[in-house]
C-alpha cells in the first residue's frame, strides 16, 4: 500500500504515522524476546540454520514466546491495543483479547522505505499437524499481502544500481541470499506472484532470477510465474537448485557447514553471486523450447501466439529480435522471422487510451505511456526520448489526445525530500535525454513558475516550453512531493544520537552500511539518513567547490591490520606514551559514555621543534581520520599560527563527535581568549551558546564533540594553568644528538604506511563494545578511583592534583572495562604503574608551574619593598639583539625582528631576600639551583650572559644573569618590575596621615601570603591664615598584612600610620614621587564633606 503523504488520520483517531510506530515497537519487542536468555533455544535453532547473531540484528528477527498476552498486556496498558488490533498483531475474539502469534520465529515484513508494514510467523522446527509452517497476518490498513515483498527495503539500493533482482519464495532464502553477496534478493513471501509485486520489479529492474524451492509447488510456481514475469516486459532467468536441496536458504546454509564459516565470509572466495549468475538459464528460451516442443499442431500453434505476446511485451526490442533469432536458428522448429517479427509488431503497437473516472472520454495514448500514471498525476512523462517523441512532460489537449510537444525539454525523478530545519529541499535527478545532473531543489521553488524556470536553467540547456503554466508546475511538484521519501541530513560525523556511528561514506550500526549513489542509507528502524559529502550534486562542480570535501577525511575503509598490531606499533615507535594514546583513542569513541561518569583529558604533547609531538597526537587522529584529499594527503590538525576564526575552529569542535582531533600550535600568546576557554570548557563538557543563522531571535548551544589533543612548543602556564591542569602532559625533546635507530626508522615508516592506507576499519572491531560500556564503564571507575587512592596510599603519595586523578581514573577504567575484549599490547601492571608516574609527575609540574608564579609576585613585593632594586639586581633594557653564552661559555648573538624589552636577573642576588620572605610567611622557598632550573625551562627564557653590566648609585660590577623575554614574562605572570630608583636609606620613619581611601581594595600574592594594597588620598593645608586654602593633595600607596583591612571603604576617612618613604621617580608623564607606607595601624575618622572647589582625586599610580 501506498498510504497518502499527508498523513491523514485512518481511523479517525490514529494517523499512517501511528500504525508504523506501533508497527516498529512490536518488532522491538519481538527482536528484544529473541535475544533474552530464556529464548536461548530458538537461538541455538537459527544458529543451526546458519544464522549469525549478526544477521539476527542486521534483519531484526524476533520471537513470538508460548505467551498468548506477551504483546497483549503491554499494549493495554499503554492504551494502544485498538490501533494493535488493525494491525493484525492481537486479536479480540470472544470477549478475549490476546496475540495472534504464538510460539513463532517473526520476521519484520518492510516497504521500500522500511517502515514495517506487517510480520511473517515461522514455526521453531518442524510444524504441528495443521499449523501452517509460515503465517502471515492479515490484510490491513499497512500491510496488503499481495504487495509485499520480504527483503524489499535492504534490496532496492543494488536492484536500482544493477536494474536486476532476485526472487525466492521465502524470508531465510532472502537472508542467506543477502549474506551471501545476493543483495538484491527479494521474496514474495510464498504467495501466488501478483501484479502488484511483479510492478514493483518493473520499476526498478529489468531483470529477475527465479531461485525458487525444488518441491513440486515451488516448479509449478516458477513455471506460472516465469510466464507472467515475461509478459510484464520483465527479462527473466532462472537458477536451479541440485537434487537434494529443498530451496536457496538449505543450499547455503550447507555452503556454510563445508567451507566452514559464516556467508558472510563465504561470498568473496567462492564467488557465489557471480556462479549463481553464470549457471542460471534464460527463462524466456527455455520456456520458448518447452512450449515449441510438442508433435501436436494446436499445441505449437498456441505456443507461437504465446511466444509472440511475450516478445511483443519486452521493454527493449533489440532482446526480443535477439530471442527470435536465436529461436529462428534452432531448425527443427520451422519459424519464419519475418513473419514472427511482423506479428510482433502487430501485437506492440495498438492505439491505447485512457478513460477518465467516469469511463465516458478518453485520450488516444502512445504504447509508451502507462494509462494508470495519467489518471493518477494528470500528465505523462517521457524519461528515454525519440525523435518522435522528445524527453519531457507530456499534458492533455482539447481535443482529448495527448499533445505531441513536451512542455519542458527534461524531466525530473524524485529521490529524496531532505528534512534540515531552515533549509528543507528535496533531492532529485533530471535529465533532458543527454545530460544528467542531481540538483538539490528548495521546496519554495516550486511555488513559482519564474523561479522553477531560473533554477533549472542554472544547470546546463534545461528549458520550459512558452506554454508551460503554473497548473503544469503544480502537477509536477504534486508528484514530486508525493514520491519522495523523507531523509534527515548528517551534519555531525561521528557517532550519532540515533545509536550508530557515520563516516562520510558509510555507517556502523552492529555492522556496515554503505551509501547508496545518492548519499542515503537507510536504517533498521525505517529512517533514511543523508550524507551531504556523497550528494551527487558535487558531481556538478569543481572539488575546490564542494563545500563538505573535508567531511571526506572522516571515511571508512576496511584496515590493513586489527587494533591488537595498530596499538603494538604504536607503541613501538612511541614508546610508554603509547599506552596512554591508545586508551585514550579508544576513549575518545565512547566519549559521551565516559563523560556521564567521569572527565576525559586533554592530551597536551609539548616540546621544541622536531620532538615528535605533532606525529604522536596526529597517529592518534588519523586512527579515526583515515580518507585522503584531493592530493593524497591526510587531514592536518587545526593550526593557531593560521588564526582560525571563531567559525573554523567550532567546527573542529563541534563537527566530528566522539573522535580525537588535534589542535597545534598552542601557545599562551597565540591562542585567544575564546579559545583558550573552549579548552577548558571541553574538559568540563560545557559548550557555547551562539545565535542561529535562520533567525535572529533564537539561539543554540554549540558543543565541543570531539576529544581534543592540544600540541605546543611551550607548556601554557596562562590562567594559573588551567589548561594544563585538565591535561595529561607528554614532553618531546628533539633526538638530534640521539638519532633513531634503523629499528625505530623501520617501525615509523609502517605506521605512516598503514595511517596512509586508512585504519579506520580499526573501528568496527572497537564499537561493538559500546554496549558494553554503557552497561558496565559507571561501576568500573567507581572501583578505580577507591583502588587508585589505596595504590597512592601505600606509595605514600599524599599530595597530588586531583584533576590529574580524574584524568588517569578514567582512561585506567577505560581499559579495565575492555581489557578482555581488545589486544592491548602492554598488561594491567604497566598501565597501573604508568598512571602512577604520571600522578606524580603531573603534580610535580603543577606544583612548579605554582612556585614560580609565587616567586614572581614575592619579586614585586620585593622591589616594592626596596628590598631589591632595579639596576642592580635586574635591569630591562630595549634592544634587537642580545649576546648570550652557550653551554661551553662561548659567546653568541641572537637577533630579533622587531625591538624586544628582555629582563637581565640576578638570581643569585634576588634569591637571598626571596628565601628569606617565604620562611616569615611559614612557606619553604625554592633551592636557588632549583630555581634556576625551573627558570630555564620556561617559554620566557631566552638564555644566559655571564657578564653585563649592573649598577646602584656610584656603584657597579659585571656579573652573570638569566636573560628572559619581559613582555612575555609579564604578560603570563602578571607581573611588573618596572619600578623608580632605590630610594634613600634614611628616608623611611613613622608617621601617621589622615585622609580619604580612593579607589578599591586589592588583594595580591605575596609569597604564599596575600597583602592588602590600598591608596589614601591627603590634603594637606599650608596657609591657616589665608582667606584663600592653599593645599597641596597627594596619594599614598598603603601595604597592610592584614587582611581585616581588606573591609575599609573607598571614600572613608582614616587615619593611618606606618614607615613612611618616598621614592622620586621619572617617566613620560614627568617626574614625581612615589610615597609608600608600610601600614601597622587604622583608626576610622568622622566622614566629612569636602569643601567647594576640592576633589576627590585617583592616584598618580
Amino acid at each position: 500500500m501506498n498510504p497518502q503523504t499527508t498523513n491523514p488520520a485512518v481511523s479517525g483517531t490514529y494517523s499512517y504515522d501511528d500504525y508504523y510506530t506501533i508497527n516498529q515497537k512490536v518488532a522491538e519487542k519481538y527482536h528484544r524476546t529473541l535475544l533474552e536468555e530464556k529464548s536461548a533455544p530458538v537461538r541455538a535453532y537459527l544458529y543451526s540454520r546458519g544464522l549469525t547473531d549478526d544477521a539476527i540484528r542486521h534483519w531484526q528477527i524476533g520471537y513470538a514466546p508460548r505467551d498468548w498476552r506477551h504483546l497483549t498486556t503491554s499494549l493495554i496498558e499503554n492504551a494502544i491495543f485498538e490501533p494493535a488490533a488493525e494491525l493484525g498483531v492481537v486479536v479480540s475474539e470472544n470477549g478475549r483479547n490476546r496475540d495472534f502469534f504464538y510460539d513463532r520465529i517473526i520476521f519484520p515484513i518492510r516497504d521500500e522505505q522500511s517502515r514495517v508494514t506487517g510480520f511473517t510467523g515461522r514455526t521453531v522446527g518442524k510444524p504441528a499437524d495443521g499449523q501452517p509452517k509460515y503465517l502471515n497476518i492479515r490484510n490491513t490498513v499497512l500491510f496488503e499481502k499481495s504487495e509485499a515483498m520480504y527483503g524489499i527495503h535492504r534490496a532496492i539500493r543494488e536492484m536500482k544500481r544493477t536494474k536486476k533482482a532476485v526472487l525466492v519464495e521465502g524470508q531465510p532464502d532472502v537472508i542467506s541470499l543477502h549474506r551471501a553477496g545476493l543483495e538484491n534478493a527479494v521474496a514474495k513471501s510464498g504467495t501466488a506472484l501478483t501484479q502488484k509485486q511483479t510492478e514493483l520489479l518493473l520499476r526498478h529492474c529489468d531483470v529477475v532470477t527465479l531461485i525458487y524451492d525444488n518441491d513440486t509447488a515451488g516448479q509449478k510456481a516458477l513455471e506460472s510465474n516465469l510466464e507472467s514475469l515475461l509478459l510484464s516486459g520483465l527479462r527473466v532467468k532462472i537458477y536451479r537448485l541440485a537434487d537434494g536441496f529443498h530451496d536457496a536458504d538449505d543450499w547455503l546454509t550447507w555452503v556454510s557447514k563445508v567451507f566452514g564459516a559464516p556467508l558472510e565470509d563465504c561470498q568473496r572466495p567462492l564467488g557465489i553471486a557471480r556462479y549463481v549468475e553464470q549457471e542460471s538459464e534464460d527463462g524466456f528460451l527455455s520456456l520458448a523450447e518447452k512450449l515449441l516442443s510438442t508433435d501436436l499442431i494446436d499445441e505449437r500453434v498456441e505456443g507461437s501466439r504465446r511466444i509472440v505476446e511475450m516478445l511483443a511485451s519486452m521493454r527493449d526490442g533489440h532482446w526480443a529480435q535477439e530471442y527470435l533469432s536465436e529461436l529462428c536458428k534452432r531448425r527443427k522448429y520451422g519459424l519464419n522471422q519475418k513473419d514472427i517479427w511482423k506479428q510482433v509488431q502487430e501485437r506492440k503497437n495498438p492505439a491505447k487510451e485512457v478513460r477518465d473516472d467516469d469511463g465516458d472520454d478518453h485520450w488516444e495514448l502512445p504504447e509508451w505511456v502507462e494509462a494508470r500514471e495519467v489518471r493518477e498525476w494528470g500528465f505523462a512523462e517521457r524519461l528515454k526520448g525519440d525523435k518522435q517523441w522528445p524527453t519531457g512532460y507530456y499534458f492533455g489537449t482539447l481535443s482529448g489526445s495527448l499533445d505531441r510537444m513536451p512542455v519542458t525539454n527534461f524531466v525530473l525523478t524524485p529521490l529524496y525530500h531532505i528534512k534540515d530545519r531552515g533549509n528543507v529541499r528535496r533531492l532529485v535527478e533530471m535529465t533532458n535525454g543527454h545530460k544528467r545532473v542531481y540538483v538539490e531543489i528548495n521546496s519554495k521553488v516550486l511555488n513559482s513558475v519564474q523561479s522553477f524556470e531560473e533554477e533549472v536553467s542554472n544547470f546546463g540547456h534545461f528549458m520550459t516550453d512558452a506554454k508551460f503554466k503554473r497548473d503544469h508546475l503544480k502537477r509536477i511538484a504534486n508528484k514530486i512531493m508525493a514520491l519522495t521519501p523523507e531523509v534527515f541530513p548528517i551534519k555531525t560525523l561521528g557517532w550519532q544520537p540515533e545509536g550508530f556511528f557515520a563516516w562520510s561514506n558509510a555507517v556502523y550500526n552492529g555492522h556496515l552500511e554503505h551509501y547508496d549513489e545518492h548519499g542515503i542509507v537507510k536504517m533498521e528502524n525505517g529512517d533514511h539518513f543523508f550524507s551531504p559529502a556523497l550528494s551527487p550534486i558535487f558531481a556538478n562542480f569543481r572539488q575546490e567547490d564542494d563545500a563538505y570535501q573535508f567531511d571526506k577525511y572522516l571515511s571508512f575503509q576496511p584496515s590493513p591490520v586489527a587494533f591488537g598490531e595498530w596499538a603494538a606499533l604504536l607503541k613501538k615507535v612511541y614508546g610508554e606514551r603509547a599506552i596512554i594514546g591508545s586508551v585514550f583513542a579508544v576513549t575518545a569513541l565512547f566519549r559521551d559514555v565516559v563523560l556521564k561518569s567521569s572527565k576525559i583529558p586533554i592530551i597536551y604533547c609539548y616540546g621544541p621543534r622536531d620532538s615528535g609531538k605533532s606525529t604522536f597526537a596526529e597517529s592518534i587522529m588519523y586512527l579515526v581520520f583515515g580518507g585522503l584529499d584531493a592530493s593524497g594527503k591526510l587531514i592536518k590538525p587545526l593550526n593557531f599560527t593560521s588564526s582560525p576564526t571563531k567559525a573554523a575552529f567550532w567546527t573542529a569542535m563541534s563537527r566530528y563527535r566522539n573522535c580525537p582531533y588535534v589542535f597545534n600550535e598552542f601557545d599562551d600568546q597565540r591562542v585567544e581568549d575564546w579559545a583558550f576557554d573552549a579548552f577548558k570548557s571541553a574538559w568540563d563538557n560545557e559548550g557555547r551558546l551562539r545565535q542561529k543563522k535562520d533567525d535572529s531571535q533564537s539561539s543554540e548551544m554549540q558543543n565541543v564533540n570531539c576529544a581534543p589533543m592540544i600540541v605546543g612548543q611551550y607548556l601554557s602556564t596562562r590562567d594559573d594553568g588551567s589548561v594544563t591542569s585538565r591535561s595529561l602532559i607528554f614532553e618531546f625533546v628533539n633526538r638530534k644528538d640521539d638519532p633513531f635507530t634503523d629499528e625505530e626508522i623501520r617501525n615509523y615508516d609502517r605506521l605512516r604506511d598503514l595511517q596512509q592506507s586508512n585504519l579506520s576499519g580499526i573501528l568496527t572491531e572497537i564499537l561493538p563494545f559500546r554496549k558494553k560500556m554503557e552497561t558496565e564503564y559507571q561501576t568500573v571507575v567507581r572501583k578505580i578511583k577507591e583502588q587508585l587512592r589505596e595504590r597512592l596510599e601505600q606509595l605514600e603519595v599524599k599530595q597530588y592534583q586531583s584533576r590529574t586523578f580524574e584524568n588517569v581514573t578514567c582512561l585506567l577504567a577505560v581499559y579495565e572495562t575492555l581489557k578482555e575484549d581488545l589486544v592491548w599490547p602492554f598488561e594491567a601492571p604497566e598501565i597501573w604503574e604508568y598512571c602512577i608516574q604520571m600522578i606524580k609527575q603531573m603534580s610535580a609540574l603543577l606544583t612548579e608551574t605554582d612556585a614560580l608564579s609565587s616567586f614572581w609576585s614575592m619579586l614585586e613585593y620585593l622591589l616594592d619593598r626596596a628590598e631589591i632594586t632595579g639596576g642592580w639586581d635586574f635591569r630591562i633594557d630595549t634592544v634587537t639583539s642580545v649576546k648570550l653564552h652557550g653551554g661551553d661559555k662561548k659567546a653568541y648573538e641572537k637577533s630579533f625582528d622587531k625591538p624586544k624589552r628582555l629582563l637581565y636577573l640576578r638570581v643569585k642576588n634576588v634569591w637571598k631576600p626571596y628565601a628569606e620572605n617565604a620562611r616569615r610567611q611559614g612557606e619553604t622557598p625554592m633551592k636557588e639551583q632549583t630555581l634556576t632550573v625551573y627558570l630555564r625551562q620556561q617559554a620566557y627564557y631566552i638564555g644566559w650572559n655571564n657578564s653585563i653590566w649592573f649598577k646602584r648609585g656610584t656603584e657597579g660590577t659585571n656579573s652573570s644573569a638569566l636573560v628572559f623575554d619581559y613582555d612575555m614574562l609579564a604578560e603570563r605572570s602578571g607581573i611588573s618590575l618596572e619600578r623608580a630608583p632605590e630610594e634613600s636609606p634614611d628616608s623611611r620613619a613613622v608617621m601617621s596621615f589622615s585622609g580619604v581611601l580612593v579607589k578599591t581594595i586589592e588583594k595580591v600574592p605575596a609569597g604564599s601570603g596575600i597583602m592588602i594594597i590600598f591608596w589614601l588620598q591627603v590634603t594637606m593645608i599650608k596657609n591657616h591664615e589665608s582667606e584663600i586654602f592653599d593645599t597641596d593633595q597627594y596619594a599614598i600607596k598603603c601595604y597592610s598584612p592584614d587582611l581585616a583591612h581588606a573591609g575599609l571603604q573607598p571614600g572613608g576617612r582614616y587615619q593611618v600610620s606606618g614607615a613612611y618613604s618616598e621614592q622620586p621617580y621619572q617617566n613620560a608623564a614627568g617626574k614625581g614621587v612615589l610615597r609608600k607606607l608600610d601600614v601597622t595601624e587604622v583608626t576610622e575618622l568622622n566622614t566629612i564633606a569636602y569643601e567647594q572647589g576640592f576633589e576627590q582625586r585617583d592616584p598618580v599610580f
